[in-house]
């Protein structure tokens, strides 16, 4: 009886709690990314272990692109831990005052337009049902949040892409794209538990000479075409394509912007972000600067990264598309520290999901 007893008492209290604390939320999340380590089908399909032929990926294609996934483990193992404190501290409840409640501290005003009932409630000796105790409720902030956030990778394939550019362009995407999925995977499979319906979903675009799509926003097809589009942004990335004309590509990814979207993204509802990696300045600036504008226009965030030697004309260029004119610079000159491009793409990732979650 005592056995059953405490468990309607644990049911009575559990039905009595009301949303997640913050604290069940934080451990919701460990929770999600522990099941994730141990479920995650990407696991198989990115070792080799599942045939991604079908979709134009080699074994070597697969044993090549895990090379750059175990290089960017302990980066891709951070951005971990830092999804989970960011979606846990914008998952914070905040007190709102509730009138009327039945629980809490009496609510002076509240008694008095009750007191025939109080006098009544006297009597009887009941007083749990009266409306006159203030409760203070917890409520979550999540309607704030956008539904969707998309981000764009744009990434310079012509000749002049080196093999050191080309290494350090391979692991940033590798393990920003990675990271991106992760945190995809866990908020759509775990959206019911948070409260939450988001979906943060990534693309790839390669320019040179010409430009195309590498990768789209697979947000209703399968886990292995997510798979087989994040490796092929990684190993057909091999500076085959000639000039550096990123102004068509920018055009063509504000072009595709429709105008519900657009409305979306006004209300805050639909974000999205555009990271262009170069290694020189445009070979057409004046379009280039023309495209930019146009996203800016649109309410979209954009960042360019410079790698490699750059003469001062090159740089000249790069800063009149990218910085000058604007309140806030887009781009950023990394020169001949390539190997800070990785870090310095999380940094950029980071900084702005913190400012989408935490506004």
């Amino acid at each position: 009886m005592k056995g059953k007893a405490l468990l309607n008492n644990r049911k009575k209290k559990k039905s009595d709690t009301l949303e997640s604390t913050d604290e069940e939320v934080k451990t919701i999340l460990e929770e999600m990314l522990d099941q994730q380590e141990k479920n995650n089908e990407i696991v198989n399909i990115m070792t080799g272990k599942v045939d991604l032929t079908s979709y134009g990926i080699s074994q070597n294609d697969q044993q090549l692109f895990q090379y750059y996934s175990n290089k960017m483990k302990p980066e891709r193992e951070q951005m971990r831990q830092f999804w989970s404190k960011l979606i846990g501290d914008a998952k914070k409840e905040i007190s709102v005052k509730k009138d009327g409640q039945i629980k809490g501290k009496l609510d002076v005003s509240s008694f008095i337009a009750a007191y025939p009932d109080f006098v009544e409630a006297e009597k009887k000796g009941k007083y749990k049902n009266l409306p006159v105790f203030s409760r203070y409720l917890l409520e979550t902030q999540a309607d704030k949040l956008p539904e969707r956030i998309e981000i764009s990778f744009v990434i310079d394939n012509s000749g002049s892409m080196n093999a050191a550019k080309i290494e350090s362009a391979r692991e940033a995407l590798a393990v920003t794209l990675l990271s991106i999925d992760d945190l995809n995977r866990y908020l759509k499979r775990n959206a019911e538990q948070l409260n939450q319906k988001i979906e943060v979903l990534s693309e790839t675009w390669f320019f040179g000479s010409q430009y195309y799509h590498m990768k789209e926003f697979n947000d209703k097809t399968s886990g292995e075409k997510e798979s087989a589009d994040i490796i092929r942004s990684i190993v057909r990335l091999n500076s085959n394509d000639g000039a550096t004309d990123d102004a068509s590509c920018l055009k063509e990814i504000s072009g595709s912007i429709t105008p519900a979207e657009e409305r979306q993204m006004k209300k805050g509802k639909h974000i999205k972000i555009v990271f262009e990696i170069t290694d020189g300045a445009s070979s057409f600036p004046g379009l280039a600067k023309n495209a930019v504008q146009e996203l800016l226009s649109k309410d979209v965030a954009l960042y360019a990264f410079q790698i490699g030697k750059n003469s001062t004309a090159s740089e000249s260029a790069f800063n009149f598309v990218w910085n000058d004119g604007y309140k806030e610079p887009h781009g950023i000159i990394l020169g001949e520290q390539v190997e800070k491009l990785p870090k310095e793409l999380l940094k950029a990732v980071k900084k702005n999901m913190q400012s989408i979650f935490k506004g």
